[in-house]
C-alpha cells in the first residue's frame, strides 16, 4: 500500500510546487508506505494567505455558530476512515464500546453549556 500525502492549501488537496518528496516510513515496521509533498516559499505564502482569511472569517462567527461548526465536524470525524498501515492492522486491537470512545462533540457544544454572564 502506497499512500501520496499532499498539500492542504485553501481547502484544495494538491501537489507541492518542489519536484521533491520524502518516502514516509512506517515506524513499526520500517515499510515504506507512501511519499510526502514538498512545500515550496511559494506554497507556504499560499497557505498562509488562506489560513488569515480564514482566521478573520472564523473571528467573526458567534461562538454558537461554532460550536455548530464544530459539532458537524466532529460527526463527520466518528463516520469517516482514514487508511492503515497494514503493520497495525495486524495487531489485534480490543474494540472500543461506547463508554470509552471519546466524544469529540462535546467540545463543539462546550460554549453554549458553560457560558455564564460576569457577576456585577
Amino acid at each position: 500500500m502506497s499512500h501520496e500525502f499532499r498539500l492542504l492549501i485553501d481547502g484544495v488537496e494538491r501537489a507541492g510546487s518542489a519536484t521533491q518528496s520524502s518516502t514516509v516510513i512506517d515506524p513499526a515496521s520500517g515499510e515504506a508506505i507512501g511519499t510526502v509533498a514538498y512545500a515550496t516559499a511559494e506554497d507556504l505564502a499560499q497557505a498562509v494567505s488562506a489560513s488569515v482569511r480564514g482566521l478573520r472569517t472564523w473571528s467573526a462567527t458567534s461562538p454558537w455558530e461554532r460550536g455548530r461548526v464544530l459539532k458537524r465536524a466532529a460527526d463527520t470525524r466518528s463516520t469517516t476512515s482514514r487508511p492503515t498501515p497494514r503493520s497495525s492492522m495486524s495487531r489485534p486491537t480490543a474494540p472500543r464500546s461506547a463508554s470509552t470512545a471519546p466524544d469529540w462533540r462535546w467540545p463543539a457544544t462546550a460554549p453554549a453549556a458553560t457560558w455564564r454572564s460576569p457577576s456585577p
